[in-house]
């Protein structure tokens, strides 16, 4: 969900806000968020039964009554699928020995 005063339709204006806040960070600093951030999805992913992943309408805020299954999905390997190449080549400019 985008965070508060934020709709989908301004998701391009919220990650470029996100952008910009986090510019100046250190890639290592980002590369270390980002993986302690993947494990703490995965932890909480964990943590999930089988009836919350699969169930529809288990939760009241999935929209349509859709299972938590695509909303893991696509805040998860679906999104870095997405950005993976992008990632690479930020990557490679910054320091191009990892």
């Amino acid at each position: 969900m985008p965070e508060a005063g934020y709709e989908w339709e301004d998701i391009d204006g919220l990650n470029e806000k996100t952008f910009q806040e986090n510019r100046e960070h250190p890639l290592q600093d980002v590369l270390a968020d980002s993986h302690q951030t993947y494990e703490l999805l995965l932890a909480q992913v964990q943590r999930l039964s089988e009836a919350d992943l699969t169930e529809p309408h288990r939760f009241f805020w999935t929209e349509g009554g859709t299972s938590l299954v695509p909303y893991v999905a696509a805040n998860s390997y679906e999104h870095y699928h997405e950005h993976a190449e992008q990632i690479r080549e930020v990557i490679e400019k910054v320091q191009p020995s990892l």
